[in-house]
């Protein structure tokens, strides 16, 4: 087990312009993980000129801290995103200088806004299973909530009701009369519509085996009456072939008398 003196290796979350709350999210683990949290959070500070031996003693111990939290942000961030923050002198100020570059208020307004109008617009495709479109409707949820918008349960289900394909149209009814939507969880949802998928799913196999079987049938049923056929004309054919040779043989019987 890694103890928090130790660097993590490998597996760390890369920002490289985009998803920055996803980011910021994982990074605060890993800060924890690493115990420099707080001096990323609260700064380095400055030593005072009446310090005593223990506050330098402290000082000395918060500036590795601070260079080991640089060293991680360092580690994090492509080289384009470490363009930015190279010169910060502290962890804190590089942090702060991504705060205030991709994290902004402004700037998540700006994005719940766009996930906003995705969420809404988003419908889910015929190609798409039910666990699929669930899984990007969540991404979308998530994203919003990184932006600090409230999604409730509720609302989620209702968007998913309504954005099914027309084949759902059944059971989305069967669903609304039969369940109270305010409490119904998105798993129990998921599990209805996964079911209703299966049984679909089940059938078009069924049917597309009757077709196989039926077609199969009826190419060999095509085949053996095109055989038929042949064969009578071969038999007529043989059948003309004895009677000429019949009547030739008679002909030249005839002659000879």
């Amino acid at each position: 087990m890694a103890g928090s003196g130790s660097i993590i290796q490998g597996g760390l979350p890369i920002f490289d312009g985009k998803m920055f709350d996803d980011w910021k999210i994982k990074m605060k683990a890993v800060f924890q993980f690493q115990d420099v949290a707080e001096i990323i959070e609260t700064g380095l500070g400055e030593l005072s000129s009446k310090a005593t031996d223990e506050d330098k003693k402290n000082y000395r111990l918060h500036q590795k801290l601070d260079g080991k939290a640089r060293f991680l942000l360092y580690q994090c961030v492509d080289s384009q995103i470490f363009n930015k923050i190279s010169q910060a002198e502290t962890a804190n100020e590089a942090w702060e200088i991504l705060i205030k570059t991709y994290g902004d208020d402004k700037h998540k307004t700006v994005k719940l806004q766009a996930l906003k109008r995705k969420f809404e617009f988003l419908m889910m495709e015929d190609s798409e299973t039910v666990a699929q479109y669930l899984n990007k409707i969540q991404e979308l949820v998530n994203a919003m909530k990184c932006c600090g918008d409230k999604v409730s349960e509720q609302h989620v289900i209702h968007k998913v009701l309504r954005s099914l394909p027309p084949k759902f149209d059944h059971l989305v009814i069967t669903i609304k009369e039969t369940k109270n939507l305010a409490t119904l969880e998105i798993e129990e949802l998921q599990h209805s519509l996964e079911a209703h998928e299966f049984r679909m799913d089940d059938r078009r196999h069924s049917q597309e085996q009757a077709l196989q079987v039926r077609t199969t049938y009826n190419t060999k049923a095509k085949s053996f009456k095109k055989e038929g056929k042949h064969h009578k004309k071969q038999e007529e054919k043989s059948e003309d072939e004895s009677k000429a040779g019949k009547d030739q043989k008679r002909q030249g019987v005839e002659e000879k008398n």
